[in-house]
């Protein structure tokens, strides 16, 4: 490899590690120096960028460019295709995607991927069906399985998203790196089956897994409120946020910290919105939790009580200075 071509992977390399960073300057500031160096990865990233500082009409400016003098490049074409669907430009991201199929080396698997994403996007659920059974790639197959289990469920083919969600479930392909897609699965998996045979115990138990994993998996949440059903003429819409104790130390540190966490909750009264909240976290924190504070807002007579959104992410602090 010439000093070059290292110069140019070096830049790439740095441009996505700050993509990850969000230090969008940085990023579009190396995309700058890829595009005086000519290189078609400079329009990626530069939409990216623009992107993630919600200038979206920046980043389509910039991949109708790119598309124009690289147009062989497929990914240009499918981030372009993605962006068009995120503007309800529906048409126009389907062309995108064709011009896509017709670049050389590209990943099909990924292509279909998206087009049948911005096709759900568009309620067209059976040619978004049709797509998603195009992924071929193995490393794409957790976020294939959980996308077509979700476009089943919402083209309301029921008894087939259980039985594809029960017939995968347990694959080997399952791991900590796609956990997030394996609870939707269960998710996914919950909905069916409730409405495909009412089966209270197996929804919940889907549901309940899908939480263990994903406590902020709003399906499995509607699943589990749908069956208790559990409605009152004094209940109320509450944002609740709890205050614990995590079960261990992280890493490098002696003392388990404590942490906040939000959520948004149906209930009567705050008790009873912390005993919602409680089976959505890890087990072993359960005992050390209790409200923080909390804002009851209007009336809910006629919605099912319970967890309704969970915030996030947690907020950490030294439990010695609680």
């Amino acid at each position: 490899m010439n000093t070059s071509n290292e110069r140019v992977d070096s830049l790439i390399d740095e441009a996505f590690e700050a993509l990850d960073a969000f230090d969008i300057e940085r990023a579009i500031e190396l995309g700058r120096q890829l595009e005086t160096l000519r290189h078609s990865s400079c329009f990626e990233i530069l939409a990216l960028a623009f992107d993630a500082d919600d200038k979206r009409e920046e980043a389509i400016a910039v991949l109708e460019d790119g598309t124009t003098k690289a147009p062989s490049v497929w990914r240009l074409w499918q981030l372009l295709g993605n962006y068009y669907s995120d503007s309800r430009r529906h048409e126009d991201s389907m062309s995108c995607y064709q011009k896509a199929f017709e670049c050389p080396n590209v990943d099909a698997s990924s292509v279909y991927l998206n087009k049948s994403i911005a096709l759900l996007r568009n309620q067209d659920y059976l040619p978004a069906i049709k797509a998603i059974d195009h992924v071929s790639s193995e490393a794409l197959q957790p976020l294939a399985i959980s996308h077509k289990m979700h476009l089943l469920n919402a083209a309301k083919m029921f008894s087939e998203a259980a039985k594809l969600g029960e017939n995968t479930i347990d694959l080997p392909l399952w791991n900590d790196e796609n956990a997030a897609q394996l609870a939707e699965v269960h998710s996914e998996l919950a909905f069916a089956i409730w409405k495909s045979s009412l089966d209270r115990d197996r929804a919940q138990y889907h549901a309940w897994l899908a939480i263990s994993i994903d406590k902020s998996e709003t399906t499995a949440a509607w699943v589990i409120r749908d069956i208790a059903a559990e409605t009152s003429p004094k209940a109320r819409h509450m944002t609740v946020m709890i205050r614990g104790r995590w079960h261990e130390p992280f890493e490098e540190e002696t003392e388990s910290p404590g942490f906040y966490a939000n959520y948004e909750v149906v209930a009567e009264t705050p008790e009873e919105a912390l005993a919602f909240i409680l089976p959505f976290e890890p087990e072993k924190v359960r005992n050390s939790l209790g409200i923080e504070e909390y804002t009851s807002r209007e009336l809910a007579p006629d919605l099912p009580k319970g967890v309704y959104q969970v915030h996030p992410g947690y907020m950490m602090f030294p439990w010695e200075e609680a």
